[in-house]
């Protein structure tokens, strides 16, 4: 998408052109460790609300990123109540499953490559019903956009709490790798959510709770794994993924 312009007045009073200008560079040079280069952007955002993100220029995240994919969680919208700017972006087709609790959980999926398959839920009715979930399948690879939890047991630290921490262990030894745990092993202070409370974004006070998770088999093919908190709009910040496919 190309930057917005907008009109500003010069010294003799005629309007001139301007680009808007953009607060970072997103290029990216990233290769994987035998020297190829990224061809596939994904960017993942959990949005908390898909209308009030919107109200605060999320969709900015198209403009800056380009991406060839964007995952959101936590879209809170009814498909009937989808506003038209989400779901109708040039050079995008859209996938949007929703709770039966209208403004509750939700996941979408916005794509330049048209996947051969999308599977919504995992055929568990508990679990659907909160619109959790969309699989896509595409010619090299499968993408799964998920938001999961349990609410029963999580009502009080939703988000660290011991059963999260065990399960998403349990996934990382069957076979899967957190893509920027891996790249920057020794990373600190990177995250991802920051409470609206206490100022705690400013204080870069947070919990990283987004991730890109990977197969095994797809590790060779990983260029950079990013974190873009520069990017506001939610108490989530976006994240980034590159890869050679």
């Amino acid at each position: 998408m190309p930057p917005k312009r907008k009109k500003e007045s010069s010294e003799n009073g005629k309007e001139k052109d301007t680009k808007k200008v953009r607060t970072e560079d997103f290029s990216s040079d990233a290769e994987t460790k035998d020297g190829k280069k990224w061809n596939l952007k994904i960017v993942s955002w959990n949005v908390d609300g898909l209308r009030a993100w919107l109200e605060k220029d999320g969709m900015s995240v198209f403009e800056h990123e380009n991406p060839d994919i964007v995952c959101l969680q936590e879209t809170k919208c009814a498909i009937a109540k989808l506003p038209n700017d989400i779901k109708d972006i040039n050079g995008y087709k859209s996938y949007f499953m929703s709770a039966k609790l209208d403004g509750y959980s939700g996941v979408g999926l916005i794509s330049k490559l048209e996947p051969l398959v999308v599977t919504y839920g995992i055929k568990d009715k508990a679990h659907d019903d909160e619109g959790r979930c969309i699989t896509a399948e595409y010619e090299k690879f499968y993408l799964v956009t998920v938001y999961l939890a349990n609410p029963k047991a999580n009502k009080k630290n939703a988000g660290f709490t011991k059963e999260e921490r065990d399960s998403f262990t349990d996934l990382l030894s069957a076979g899967f790798v957190d893509s920027f745990r891996h790249l920057y092993p020794d990373a600190t202070a990177k995250y991802t959510f920051w409470t609206y409370m206490m100022n705690c974004r400013a204080k870069n006070i947070g919990w990283r709770l987004d991730y890109f998770v990977l197969s095994e088999r797809l590790v060779p093919q990983l260029c950079d794994s990013l974190i873009r908190d520069t990017l506001t709009g939610s108490d989530h910040c976006p994240i980034t993924l590159l890869m050679h496919m």
